[in-house]
């Protein structure tokens, strides 16, 4: 976005309350600035790091969202999935992507499992559970639901779990309604079974607490809780999805973004859920709240619109709902996905006009900002099927992960 207009910013900004017609605009816009801007060979991919794959076969590879590791916390092994099968096509139920394990000393790479229950933007929510044991979701074709898997390295044994799982902390994870998901949002939900109503009652779907031990599944949280909790005359007749929820560090409480659609518009909310007290509180409801993360247990660094002040990068207080802007000099580069370890915060940008996206990594106690490099996105990657960096860190802090296409395919460096 560094290189777009302020017009330009201020179109898109108004076109993103009206999704078809923001992607049918952006796709055609795409197209015509890249074929004005197009980079040379060179430029395609520049780092200033080291930068290795981490499947060497023809296989096409990727880990899924910036808000989970692939590395466990001895950085011993790397999680991530693969697949036989183009990854520019949208996701088919009946081409499964492996659930793979490398072992970072020998790099030998096992294949432990395959899942339909995916996307290109988070993969199956693979994640690590402790230092031996990661989950993932599965699809459970004989009773036609969702359900997930937990996966041990040292026993090679698998234990289901009767629910899909969105984020974990320790044996205890949170959850929505996939189907709900992607009926709404198809990029991260998963179309194996698409039979439910949308529309249905909304007392009895939301957030969804699960003990990975018991595997006791209890609604914690329903949408009737959600609209309690802030009222806006935009939710008179409403669709509502839950999405992005997010455990705080110490696994005290969460985050969540919650969007409803009225008069095919799209609103969103930032709300966060604390388990000592049981109190669900929006944080920010200004219209648009798109990318966050946990600075620590109680500030989050997010992308999303202040009025009167625009849409940022800001430091938000879960305690006193405070928003601070972070820095002017990264917010030049728009909407991305951030992470932070220790004092750094990693973050990407979309594609600009040339199909170049930046990594980029600021330091919050010198307020130094780092171009990590950039990389290419062919058109054909688009939408569903797009790749965005969705950079992490490893458990360590001395590597970062990213998803990329600048070679031509789908893989994980």
């Amino acid at each position: 976005m560094n290189n777009y207009t302020s017009s330009e910013r201020n179109v898109a900004q108004f076109l993103s309350k009206y999704p078809r017609l923001k992607d049918f605009a952006k796709r055609l816009y795409q197209h015509i600035s890249y074929l004005v801007n197009k980079p040379s060979g060179k430029s395609l991919f520049t780092c200033i790091y080291a930068c290795k794959k981490v499947l060497n076969i023809s296989s096409e590879s990727f880990f899924g969202y910036y808000d989970k590791s692939p590395s466990n916390n001895s950085n011993t092994k790397v999680i991530f999935h693969s697949s036989q099968y183009p990854t520019n096509k949208t996701p088919d139920v009946n081409k499964p992507v492996n659930i793979c394990i490398k072992d970072i000393k020998t790099d030998q790479v096992l294949v432990v499992d395959k899942t339909s229950a995916y996307n290109w933007q988070q993969g199956s929510r693979l994640q690590w559970l402790d230092d031996d044991r990661f989950i993932f979701n599965y699809c459970d074709f004989g009773k036609q639901k969702y359900i997930s898997k937990i996966y041990s390295v040292s026993n090679g044994k698998s234990t289901v779990i009767p629910f899909p799982v969105y984020d974990c902390f320790n044996n205890t994870a949170i959850s929505i309604d996939f189907e709900r998901l992607y009926q709404l949002n198809p990029d991260y939900g998963y179309k194996s079974f698409t039979k439910k109503n949308i529309k249905f009652n909304i007392t009895n779907d939301g957030v969804f607490l699960i003990d990975l031990l018991s595997e006791n599944i209890n609604l914690l949280l329903s949408y009737s809780d959600i609209l309690d909790s802030h009222s806006k005359p935009t939710m008179k007749n409403a669709i509502h999805k839950i999405n992005h929820l997010m455990f705080s560090p110490d696994g005290d409480s969460f985050i969540f973004l919650h969007r409803w659609y009225c008069n095919n518009m799209k609103y969103d909310a930032l709300m966060h859920y604390d388990f000592k007290n049981g109190i669900c509180k929006c944080l920010s409801d200004d219209d648009m709240v798109s990318h966050c993360c946990w600075k620590d247990n109680n500030i989050l660094v997010c992308w999303l619109r202040k009025k009167d002040e625009g849409d940022k990068y800001y430091f938000v207080s879960t305690i006193d709902k405070s928003r601070k802007e972070i820095d002017q000099k990264i917010n030049v580069y728009g909407d991305g996905h951030p992470s932070v370890c220790n004092n750094l915060i990693l973050f990407d940008s979309y594609p600009d006009k040339a199909r170049l996206k930046k990594l980029l990594i600021y330091n919050m106690g010198n307020q130094q900002l780092t171009n990590v490099g950039q990389f290419f996105e062919p058109l054909k990657y688009y939408g569903i099927t797009r790749c965005d960096l969705h950079p992490k860190w490893s458990k360590t802090g001395k590597s970062i992960f990213v998803d990329s296409v600048h070679e031509g395919k789908r893989q994980l460096y």
